[in-house]
């Protein structure tokens, strides 16, 4: 199957196998490559190792982004490996190879990118790209952004089962929901 979007996805290097949070990662790269997405994520361990496995094993293809000169390697289930040469141009790369957005619980380095994912698109410095956030972990940062123009303005996207859409962003239930809404999203918006 030739993808036929790219859906860049952030969420925590932390989890392992076995964790809740691996599970969801696996979840929705499954979920996203049955839709027919590529996933593109940072490439390393945790919820991007889930991610991408998820999508491998679901027949998908995978688009790492790494640090150039890491001494970690891009986990075996990323099929492309890109790399980059700052964090900044990691970040950037994975921005700008995106249809599409999806972000799990993560910590700081997944706010880092989920904040400025947003303020890209509010800036109009890359181009309108539908966003997911996956599970409750970043409601209460929607409560507090709620004055927000991104998550005020009317960009045509409408719910589905499972999703509530706030603006630029739909808030999944779950990752089969943020694929499903994905799917249908980016199907009329491309």
């Amino acid at each position: 199957m030739t993808p036929r979007a790219t859906v860049s996805v952030f969420g925590s290097s932390s989890p392992d196998p076995g964790t809740d949070e691996y599970e969801t990662a696996y979840k929705l790269g499954s979920a996203l490559a049955e839709a027919g997405f590529r996933l593109c994520n940072g490439g390393y361990g945790g919820t991007m190792e889930a991610g991408a496995r998820g999508a491998m094993d679901a027949g998908g293809a995978t688009t790492g982004v790494t640090l150039s000169g890491s001494p970690r390697p891009a986990n075996r289930w990323i099929g492309e490996e890109v790399q980059a040469d700052s964090l900044w141009e990691r970040m950037r790369t994975l921005m700008s190879r995106a249809d599409a957005f999806a972000v799990l619980p993560g910590g700081t380095g997944t706010l880092a990118e989920l904040a400025m994912m947003l303020e890209l698109i509010n800036k109009n410095v890359i181009d309108f790209a539908p966003a997911t956030l996956v599970g409750d972990h970043w409601s209460p940062l929607v409560d507090l952004m709620e004055d927000e123009g991104i998550l005020r303005e009317d960009r045509g996207l409408t719910g589905i089962d499972g999703v509530e859409v706030r603006g630029a962003l739909g808030l999944a239930n779950g990752p089969e929901q943020a694929a499903r809404w994905l799917e249908a999203t980016v199907q009329r918006s491309g």
